[in-house]
């Protein structure tokens, strides 16, 4: 007989999947890296105030564009701002294969 109370004292998990982890792992170390050349080009204070000034003008085409334009960035980004910073949204490259796997979202605050 099954004792649902037996059943929720336990934590019932499914099996792992090492192999689901491990494609997780190499594709958010992509994700690490494109930030990081996201990043890199931000530093440039003419490129970022290019960046916040496009925001702040509401010019959100203008903005992708920008972000667009930084040489060796592939993955999608999904960017957002308000008028105290911007939020980077990264998506790993399966995810437009259909696949479910990772984000990375970069915060950033350029404003009080």
């Amino acid at each position: 007989m099954y004792n649902f109370k037996d059943a929720c004292t336990r934590n019932e998990y499914p099996e792992t999947e090492q192999d689901i982890l491990i494609q997780s792992v190499e594709e958010f170390q992509i994700l690490m890296w494109q930030g990081e050349i996201l990043l890199n080009r931000l530093s440039d204070i003419d490129f970022s105030k290019k960046v916040m000034e496009a925001a702040q003008a509401n010019e959100q085409d203008k903005v992708n564009e920008l972000i667009q334009t930084i040489e060796g960035m592939f993955v999608p980004t999904d960017i957002t701002y308000t008028p105290s910073g911007v939020i980077f949204k990264l998506e790993s490259p399966a995810v437009s294969k259909g696949a479910n796997c990772c984000t990375l979202n970069m915060t950033l605050k350029w404003g009080k």
